[in-house]
């Protein structure tokens, strides 16, 4: 996950615990700037859209639809 990640990035990134939120949070700031401004490349993905077009394949489980 490192590529994804700014250069200088912490151990609260790669920390099981709480990388959720912190990778979240990373997400969320680096919406609110223009790309070249960003650090790294996490960015907020909303699920209501992929839900919206997901649909039942057969043999595949549904959590990865």
């Amino acid at each position: 996950m490192a590529h994804w990640l700014p250069l200088d990035a912490g151990d609260d990134l790669f920390n099981p615990v709480g990388a959720v939120q912190v990778w979240s949070a990373l997400a969320a700031r680096s919406a609110k700037l223009q790309p070249d401004q960003r650090r790294g490349f996490p960015s907020p993905y909303d699920i209501r859209l992929a839900e919206s077009f997901g649909r039942a394949v057969p043999l595949v489980p549904d959590e990865m639809v």
